[in-house]
């Protein structure tokens, strides 16, 4: 029989404000309440997991989780939660079987980050728990992570002879040999599994085999298999299908624009320039000279061959570009930044220039410029990807990023930042890479202001940063309000400062019905992105703020402010009816009447078809 739909909703309301306030034996009794409505409720049965818990009222906690478990079986949360309490009532080997089991959830939702986390748990509170150790092995293999795979091959290796399984032990620990020939814990553990087999082969005694049973069931498969070591180191170059960095990529173009420069007819030179010193034929073949001594690697022959095609009076960013890169290879940076200052300007070469413009300025110590180059390289790939409806507001993004690391003073973080940013347009496939990243960054944003790919690189780990908001995000979806909070508390302790997250804090409070807030988080965030100077991505905020709170009379000041400062007048004007209008609502006759006089002044200043006057 179907329960009362709007007594559920009453109780869970109230549940969940009292879980707010930490009120936990309130938030248990609404709970129960609603659970007598919809007894499988697994929202329900998760938050008076929740409150138990934090009464310290473990096998009561456990009891709800494992019936929201039953209910929802492809949660990953849940069995996290599982984990916790078990752990709460001493029960180590349980808490990391419930580990495993959501970290294998977590896998196959392709949420790696928080699967390892779990793995990391596992073997936390269970320092044997095999099945944990062998899937983190796994996981350090794909990220072809050697000294950590080598880690966990040492672990596992202790584990089996541990359990009288010296075969699997050494098995595992040739294998690690093969990563670090030279390691010695390796060779010391390899000579002592040597020394036990000699041993039990003298006593004739039999290996121990205690908690193997366990072990194996809980792996549900053979304890050790060679196919698990598939670990590949990762190898130098690329193939033919990959593409290099963006100096890479202008590389390539420049070279290419010189083999086709012998099938045109006339000279490139520049304007208003002296007619070239030879002829056509002459210098195809100095040109045929420099591509031929630069793909052999002869620098100086290749810069002196270069050279004399300017002097002949070649002008050609190709020319240029390839030049600049031979002065940077010899060091020669002033002379390189000289190349790049000419080819920058060229929309084919304006990425690699900046690119090498910033390593030539950061090779000479010159953060600030190196910085410069560094973000307007950035801000070409990023408008490449991102939608022509938001090209200004992130136009506006970039051109205040190097002046607010610049203002500040902080080269640490600038270096850091730069670091960053060189390193993620040097990867392999960093163009695809990008795609990914304005998708992620375009869903955590949803109806928030546009975000950056700079954003995204200032913060540590951010891959892992905004998988955590879009899980949040999931969550917040499915009515799962305090495991989205949960999910965002865990991004704040790695990120405190990125706003994307506090955007979603205050997206998952108006969810929870608490309006008031959800609109001071959200001044909160405008007045960041004010202080940071980034206005438009401030004034998007605070308007979002004053559609949930219409008559908040001193954010719409502010905004009005703000919008006349920089020149936004039609839209200030609006805001300044509205002002007036709440004033008039609030029967507050003389500041409407102030408000429509300052309106009155400043609509001279609008668009004249929109005849504010009138």
């Amino acid at each position: 029989m179907a329960g009362n739909h709007k007594a559920f909703e009453e109780a869970m309301q109230t549940g969940t404000n009292a879980a707010w306030d930490q009120d936990w034996g309130e938030a248990v009794a609404a709970y129960q309440h609603a659970l007598t409505e919809f007894p499988r409720d697994v929202i329900a049965l998760a938050g008076l997991g929740l409150a138990y818990f934090n009464l310290g009222q473990f096998q009561d906690a456990l009891g709800a989780y494992q019936q929201a478990r039953d209910n929802s079986p492809d949660d990953p949360m849940l069995l996290k939660h599982i984990g916790e309490v078990y752990e709460q009532l001493g029960q180590a080997k349980e808490a990391a079987g419930a580990y495993v089991a959501s970290a294998e959830q977590y896998q196959s939702q392709e949420i790696s980050h928080l699967a390892l986390e779990r793995w990391q748990d596992a073997v936390r509170v269970w320092p044997d728990c095999l099945p944990a150790h062998v899937q983190l092995l796994q996981h350090y293999q794909r990220q072809n992570q050697v000294n950590e795979a080598v880690d966990e091959c040492l672990i596992l290796a202790r584990i089996y002879q541990k359990q009288g399984q010296a075969d699997y032990a050494i098995k595992i620990c040739r294998y690690a040999l093969q990563l670090a020939p030279h390691n010695p814990q390796v060779l010391t553990i390899i000579e002592s599994l040597r020394y036990d087999e000699r041993t039990a082969a003298g006593s004739g005694g039999e290996a121990p085999t205690e908690d193997v049973g366990l072990l194996a069931a809980m792996m549900e498969e053979e304890p050790f298999s060679s196919d698990m070591l598939t670990f590949e180191p990762e190898l130098g170059g690329e193939s033919s299908e990959e593409r290099g960095s963006p100096i890479d990529l202008a590389r390539q173009k420049a070279l290419t624009d010189l083999a086709e420069s012998f099938f045109e007819e006339e000279i490139p030179v520049a304007p208003a320039a002296a007619p070239p010193r030879f002829s056509k034929a002459e210098i195809d073949t100095l040109i045929g000279r420099a591509i031929d001594l630069q793909t052999r690697g002869k620098v100086e022959e290749t810069i002196d061959a270069y050279e004399q095609v300017i002097h002949a009076g070649v002008s050609q960013p190709a020319v240029y570009f390839n030049l600049g890169l031979l002065y940077q290879d010899k060091l020669r940076f002033d002379a390189a930044i000289s190349q790049f200052e000419r080819t920058v300007s060229y929309p084919e070469y304006a990425l690699g220039s900046h690119f090498a413009l910033g390593e030539c300025y950061r090779a000479q110590g010159r953060v600030d410029e190196a910085l410069e180059h560094f973000i307007e390289g950035l801000k070409i790939v990023d408008l490449a990807t991102v939608k022509r409806e938001h090209a200004d507001d992130l136009i506006q993004l970039y051109e205040h990023l190097a002046d607010g690391y610049i203002a500040k003073g902080d080269k640490d973080k600038a270096l850091e930042f730069t670091n960053s940013l060189v390193t993620f347009l040097s990867e392999q496939g960093w163009e695809d890479k990008v795609v990914q990243a304005r998708q992620r960054l375009d869903a955590v944003a949803e109806e928030g202001p546009i975000l950056s790919l700079a954003e995204m690189l200032s913060i540590p780990g951010s891959d892992h940063i905004l998988k955590s908001v879009a899980l949040s995000q999931e969550y917040a979806k499915r009515g799962m309000f305090y495991t989205a909070l949960e999910e965002c508390y865990y991004v704040l302790d790695h990120a405190p400062t990125y706003m994307p997250i506090h955007w979603q804090l205050a997206q998952i409070l108006l969810a929870m019905g608490k309006g008031e807030e959800a609109v001071s988080k959200l001044v909160v965030i405008a007045d960041a992105y004010l202080t940071q100077g980034n206005v438009r991505q401030a004034v998007a905020v605070y308007k979002r703020a004053l559609q949930l709170a219409p008559m908040n009379i001193v954010v719409r000041i502010k905004l009005v402010d703000i919008l006349v400062r920089h020149g936004e007048i039609d839209d200030a004007l609006l805001h300044y009816l509205n002002l007036a209008d709440s004033y008039y609502q609030m029967a507050q006759m003389d500041r409407a009447r102030e408000t429509y006089q300052k309106a009155l002044r400043l609509a001279p200043r609008g668009a004249p078809e929109n005849r504010w006057e009138v």
